[in-house]
Parts: structure tokens; C-alpha cells; sequence
């Protein structure tokens, strides 16, 4: 049996979190950088075309990866919860 702090079980919880906060960020900056480009420059058709589906994809995927998130950020504070909560063992 190892015992485990509680500024441990804190950091364990949070490692799930942050992979799907950096994808958060990256979908994030996309999103700006397409929509920043369709709004300011001047586009032919053709690109207007290829970099409307971008941004409507890189938005979806920063909506995903936010759900994505928060739903591990509670998880993982459930889960921390119910350890804080355990009768401990002897």
C-alpha cells in the first residue's frame, strides 16, 4: 500500500484535463486564424470555399474538445472525491 498526498491526487486528477484543453486551444486558434482570413482578404471563390469548411470544422472541433474538457475535469473531480471519501485501510 502507498499513500498518496493530497497535492498528488490533485495532480493526477488533472492530467487527463490537460490534453483535451491543449487540443481546446489549438482548434481555438485555428478557428480565429481561418476566420480572420476569410473576413480580411480579399478571396477568389475557390478559396472563399476551401476556407469556409475550415472554419466551420476547426469550430466544431473547439466545441468538441471544450465538452471534451469539462466533462474529464468532472470526472476526474468525481473520482478525486470518492477517493477523499474512502474510508481508509488499514
Amino acid at each position: 500500500m502507498r499513500r498518496v498526498t493530497e497535492q498528488e491526487l490533485d495532480a493526477l486528477g488533472s492530467v487527463k484535463t490537460g490534453l483535451g484543453l491543449t487540443f481546446f486551444g489549438v482548434a481555438f486558434g485555428a478557428c480565429v486564424s481561418f476566420w480572420i482570413v476569410l473576413k480580411t482578404a480579399n478571396l477568389s471563390p475557390e478559396d472563399h470555399s476551401m476556407f469556409f469548411p475550415l472554419v466551420l470544422g476547426s469550430a466544431l472541433l473547439w466545441m468538441f474538445f471544450g465538452a471534451w474538457s469539462v466533462l474529464e475535469g468532472l470526472g476526474a473531480r468525481r473520482l478525486i472525491t470518492r477517493i477523499r471519501e474512502r474510508p481508509p485501510t488499514q
